[in-house]
């Protein structure tokens, strides 16, 4: 061996033990003041993460198509307040027996809950006392008084269109579109009266094509102006 080998040696020696004392006084070491921060706890981090992907449910949520509070309230009628009526609807035409009138024969497959194209036209009030003095003042007499006897119905007469029954205002509230709408049923389709047997029912002027839908836009005119109701333009 060389000489050189032998004066490594030692060097190689003091520094294993050099390393030993060092890892000797990093476990001797106190602990530091600080406190390390403690990992999140999985309980914890989990309920964190719910709270924010599921949001809670608002206490004013309702079923679908139910109204909430506040609606219901502006529906409910006050206490000792009787709610109002609407339109009244007609009602169908039964089928004519042999020999019957044929004007007040219903017509096969109409739908009598629909308007027709008269009630989206403005029609025009002076026109439609011309018409309804030639088609309707036979039942309904002049400017639509009423009156005319009409044995087997529950009001026992043919009823008035001045004033008219109170549930079309009611449901217009001014609106002279929504009037339009709900007297055209009763011009387009025809009605029966109530009761055991009617001598007179509402002709379906509409649906036997006995009037124009221009004719009927200018009697429906002419019968909210009777109630004091008119489209815009007149």
């Amino acid at each position: 061996m060389g000489l050189r080998h032998f004066l490594r040696a030692p060097v190689s020696i003091l520094a294993g033990v050099s390393t030993v004392l060092v890892l000797v006084a990093a476990c001797a070491a106190p602990a530091s003041s600080a406190s390390p921060a403690s990992p999140a706890s999985p309980t914890t981090a989990s309920t964190s993460a719910q709270a924010v992907t599921t949001p809670s449910p608002s206490p004013l949520a309702t079923v679908a198509g139910t109204p909430g509070k506040k609606e219901e309230r502006e529906l409910t009628p006050t206490v000792g307040e009787e709610p109002a009526e609407g339109a009244p609807l007609p009602n169908a035409l039964p089928t004519i027996a042999a020999g019957g009138n044929p004007a007040f024969a219903p017509v096969a497959g109409v739908d009598i809950t629909k308007v027709g194209a008269a009630a989206t036209i403005h029609g025009s009030a002076a026109q439609g006392q011309i018409v309804f003095a030639q088609n309707c003042q036979a039942c309904h007499n002049a400017d639509g008084k009423g009156g005319l006897a009409n044995p087997g119905s529950d009001d026992g007469t043919v009823p008035p269109l001045n004033p008219i029954d109170p549930g079309f205002k009611a449901t217009a509230k001014g609106d002279p579109a929504v009037f339009a709408r709900e007297i055209d049923l009763f011009i387009q389709h025809g009605s029966r009266p109530s009761g055991s047997n009617p001598t007179l029912s509402m002709i379906p002027w509409g649906d036997q094509n006995k009037l124009t839908q221009q004719q009927i836009a200018d009697v429906e005119a002419y019968v909210m102006q009777l109630n004091g109701i008119s489209w815009p333009s007149q």
